[in-house]
């Protein structure tokens, strides 16, 4: 079952490697049979090839969209809460908690029975001058619809002459956090949609909190699709080059080697985004562009 659910995530994160591997292989069995001279002996550019299979290609970059826009962050989530309690034995979808924040307060929540049922919830609240005002405790808190309502309340106030200590059976709690939003916090962001990952940074921002990995995640899926096409680009160069002697199985090689380049660049330039605090769009970007220039540079020594 973790398995089946899962399956969106590896398509999805490996589509574009896929795309240039099958794209060598069909464009190679053409080559190794003469049937692309005989294609461009009949005047057909090399131009007009490339934009055939990357057309083609375009069925493929539909697929990635609704792949990693639909079917993949609810099922991942599917998988992981499910993984989650198979391992502890227990209906809990966080083990060690999370913390998030809101305005001036900091929220703390121990376990999650579901998005809108926290247990053993502490926030923290701060006055303007970032002191401590005050803590709240709550055996549990659930989301009507409109706002939290806290039981087993135990509320902390630090006062200028001295603490006072208050007991509630209940508290409503309004906050602009919603349970979606303890979902996405709770979520690794590769995992994410773009429409999430859109309305959480916002959120990060707005409480003047890091936004950089969910950045860097948001370029990344914005790009993904143009990285398939990029990669069927790649294909050509070497599937109508000298290469097309070499048989399926050196195609295969170079494309698996493009494909772990393409990998390794793009974990590079996504640590050094959040290491050195370069533009995420500049890093997400680098990787489809630095291949996209060496198939277009494949592509005009075809030419001559």
């Amino acid at each position: 079952y973790y398995l089946i659910l899962t399956t969106p995530r590896r398509i999805y994160e490996n589509l574009a490697i896929a795309c240039l591997i099958g794209s060598l292989l069909g464009l190679g069995a053409l080559a190794s049979n003469s049937e692309l001279v005989a294609i461009r002996a009949a005047g057909v550019s090399v131009g007009r090839i490339v934009r055939t299979v990357i057309q083609a290609g375009m069925l493929l970059v539909i697929l990635t969209i609704i792949v990693g826009e639909f079917a993949m962050p609810p099922m991942e989530r599917m998988a992981w809460k499910y993984k989650a309690v198979a391992l502890s034995k227990e209906i809990s979808a966080v083990g060690t908690g999370f913390w998030a924040k809101d305005q001036n307060q900091f929220i703390q929540v121990d376990r999650a029975l579901s998005n809108d049922v926290l247990m053993k919830t502490t926030m923290i609240e701060v006055n303007d001058n970032n002191q401590l005002s005050r803590i709240t405790l709550a055996e549990t808190a659930n989301h009507d619809g409109k706002s939290w309502r806290m039981k087993g309340v135990t509320s902390t106030r630090f006062e200028k002459n001295g603490v006072n200590i208050d007991k509630n059976s209940s508290l409503e709690w309004s906050s602009e956090l919603k349970p979606d939003m303890f979902e996405i916090v709770r979520t690794n962001p590769k995992m994410l949609s773009i429409a999430d990952l859109f309305s959480y940074i916002k959120y990060l921002e707005e409480n003047m909190l890091q936004s950089g990995q969910y950045r860097l995640s948001f370029w990344a899926k914005l790009i993904s699709p143009f990285s398939t096409l990029v990669m069927i680009l790649l294909a050509a160069p070497f599937a109508m080059g000298p290469q097309r002697g070499g048989g399926a199985g050196q195609r295969i090689f170079f494309g698996i080697l493009g494909g772990i380049a393409f990998f390794m660049l793009n974990k590079i330039f996504g640590n050094i985004a959040l290491v050195y605090k370069v533009s995420p769009l500049v890093c997400a970007a680098a990787p489809t562009i630095i291949f996209m220039g060496i198939g277009l540079y494949g592509l005009k020594r075809l030419y001559r």
